[in-house]
């Protein structure tokens, strides 16, 4: 996972999860439509803002060790654009 946040989110934003993923947090990426294709284009999950927070609905397949992990790295569409949100695996409605 964490080369693939320094390739695809090489922000301020993304350095902590860096750092947390370097000191042994376990993540995995949900980005994986129905069909399989892994890019998060055709993500299935939709982010929308909702005051200071984002609320995310939808389903990501293939989700490589999910019971492993602490976090999930999620592609949401947001309008035209797709972004990656970390949902720790104990939020509500993630299965």
């Amino acid at each position: 996972v964490s080369t693939y946040v320094l390739r695809a989110a090489a922000t301020p934003a993304s350095a902590p999860w860096l750092w947390r993923i370097a000191g042994g947090e376990a993540m995995t990426l949900a980005c994986a439509d129905a069909d399989g294709d892994w890019t998060g284009a055709t993500t299935g999950v939709q982010a929308r803002d909702a005051g200071e927070q984002v609320v995310l609905t939808g389903e990501a397949h293939f989700v490589q060790d999910a019971f492993k992990c602490d976090s999930l790295l999620v592609a949401a569409r947001h309008g035209d654009d797709v972004w990656w949100c970390v949902v720790p695996v104990s939020a509500p409605g993630v299965e």
